[in-house]
């Protein structure tokens, strides 16, 4: 939906590129993520997916059209048998590499009976960025994510305020799982947390660039992701080995701009809005 500045919006999925399959085909989308992969400023869009339908993965062409990328960055066959729900970008180890985490289950418990392809439990996916696509490591990451789940919402969050973003799986007719990231945090890290004043007060549209070791990173304040579930309002940057950053700039809805130079790692940073001044009459 496409924000007409005037409290109202316009249907334009099908002119971006982002209503059907390359093959014309609608999908039965469950969970969402938005993320800027590759530091342009520009959002792609993740769709998980049902079952015999692959996930997908839509670039940002930057003129408000999307070309979809899923086979070319590894996202597609593996996905095709499975039920995807609770979906979030994170770089779980602060490499500076957004990965991706998926958390999958089938809604009909009897399915392996009608298609013995199908499971109605699954197994989540955590998939590593290396830069030039997607490998999923899930298995490599501890005994709770070689499970299969029931899944349906996930959210994502720094729980032990330790720098690294652990998991919160919410499954069907069992608990959720609390997975706590152990490591994630040997890289160098930033995060932040908005208090917007003339703009809304959760800062929900601005957008933040941290610029470190000649890298630019930017993340969004989102309002809703993922499925059925909400996550740490705070924005989490991998630095890899930048223990310095040399700029932050937030963007904020109203037009504003707050910047922060020479910042260090490691901590979480309270930004608060600048109110506009009145003009006395």
């Amino acid at each position: 939906y496409h924000n007409d500045g005037n409290g109202s919006f316009s249907e334009v999925a099908l002119a971006a590129g982002v209503a059907f399959d390359p093959d014309g085909n609608a999908r039965g989308g469950m969970g969402v993520d938005a993320e800027d992969l590759d530091g342009d400023g520009y959002l792609e869009i993740f769709v998980a997916n049902f079952s015999d339908q692959t996930n997908a993965l839509f670039h940002n062409d930057k003129d408000g059209l999307f070309t979809e990328i899923t086979n070319s960055v590894g996202l597609g066959a593996i996905s095709f048998p499975m039920s995807g729900f609770g979906s979030r970008f994170f770089d779980y180890n602060n490499d500076g590499l957004v990965d991706l985490f998926v958390l999958n289950g089938h809604p009909f418990e009897p399915i392996n009976k009608i298609f013995p392809h199908v499971t109605y439990t699954e197994p989540p996916f955590l998939f590593e960025n290396t830069g030039k696509g997607f490998r999923e490591v899930a298995a490599e990451h501890g005994a709770p994510l070689k499970k299969f789940y029931s899944g349906r919402g996930l959210a994502v969050g720094d729980f032990d305020n330790d720098g690294d973003s652990d998991l919160l799986l919410i499954n069907v007719g069992e608990p959720p799982a609390l997975l706590r990231n152990d490591g994630g945090n040997r890289n160098h890290w930033l995060g932040i947390a908005l208090t917007g004043t003339t703009s809304n007060r959760d800062g929900i549209g601005a957008k933040v660039t941290v610029t470190a070791g000649g890298r630019r990173r930017t993340k969004q304040r989102l309002g809703g992701t993922s499925y059925c579930s909400a996550s740490d309002s705070r924005l989490l940057f991998g630095l890899g080995a930048s223990a310095v950053i040399d700029e932050v700039n937030v963007r904020w809805p109203s037009g504003q701009i707050s910047t922060l130079k020479n910042v260090r790692a490691n901590q979480y940073l309270a930004i608060k809005e600048q109110p506009t001044k009145k003009r006395s009459l």
